[in-house]
């Protein structure tokens, strides 16, 4: 009984993962510093999303950098959770933000840039509708719009009007605001049945355009094939199989996703 207490405590329990050998020629350094790039670009970006959807319900700038940061780094914390270090982590411990403050200054900055810039933007948008589009000499007193000078102002610019239809097909959630016309999307717009349109209900519709833009699409795009890369070659370089591999680099939409819900709900 001694002799097999003795052998089964010398056993070495411990996972191990075959690491793939990585070259150390100048190009591999040139892909490991672009790989890196990649992941900041990935991180900057989704901060910069998280920090806009919690900045629309309405966080303050601490929740805001709070959710960008989550958004931004909380992805690669769960692989290192999962699957610990990599090669690209020099075999250290902990998750990669606890080790180079780099990331977390990153997400932090991009944050703050978001959460100050972003309204600004929006302003400067609504002003650009009201004053330039639908004309300020057309504004009344108190800076709304009556039904007239809207349907003139979808009349004369057609991507004005193709902004309305967006932000109607978003809360109604069908195609139906196509065949609207500009009188019906004024009805549509005018929120508090007052007549008029103000400045907060032009703000939300600037709002809602920018959200369902192909900007915003790009940067998402950008956002989910930078952490991918970043993501697949450090499964890799752990010996993992490439469609675990994949998998895993797909755990930060995972957690952006969580975010946005716990966010809008």
């Amino acid at each position: 009984m001694q002799k097999y207490v003795d052998v089964h405590t010398s056993l070495d329990y411990s996972p191990q993962r075959q690491v793939i050998e990585q070259p150390t020629s100048s190009a591999t350094s040139l892909g490991t510093h672009f790989v890196c790039f990649m992941e900041y670009i990935g991180i900057c970006l989704f901060s910069v999303v998280g920090t806009q959807v919690s900045g629309n319900a309405g966080y303050n700038i601490v929740g805001c950098a709070l959710v960008g940061c989550v958004a931004g780094m909380g992805g690669r914390t769960i692989n290192n959770l999962l699957h610990g270090s990599s090669l690209l982590l020099r075999q250290l411990p902990g998750v990669f933000g606890a080790r180079n403050p780099l990331p977390l200054a990153m997400a932090l900055g991009s944050s703050s840039v978001t959460f100050f810039s972003w309204p600004l933007y929006c302003e400067n948008k609504t002003e650009f509708y009201l004053e330039t589009v639908i004309g300020k000499n057309n504004l009344e007193d108190d800076g709304s719009v009556v039904e007239d000078a809207f349907v003139e102002a979808c009349a004369r610019d057609q991507d004005f009007l193709n902004t309305i239809r967006i932000w109607v097909s978003s809360q109604m959630k069908t195609s139906a605001s196509k065949e609207m016309t500009a009188r019906e999307l004024f009805h549509r717009l005018d929120l508090d049945n007052s007549g008029t349109i103000c400045r907060e209900e032009m703000m939300m519709l600037v709002q809602e355009r920018i959200r369902n833009s192909w900007e915003m699409y790009a940067i998402d795009t950008v956002a989910l094939a930078s952490i991918s890369v970043a993501g697949v070659h450090g499964a890799i370089a752990m010996g993992l199989h490439p469609l675990v591999a994949h998998l895993v680099s797909q755990c930060r939409w995972v957690a952006f996703f969580v975010i946005y819900f716990v966010v809008e709900t």
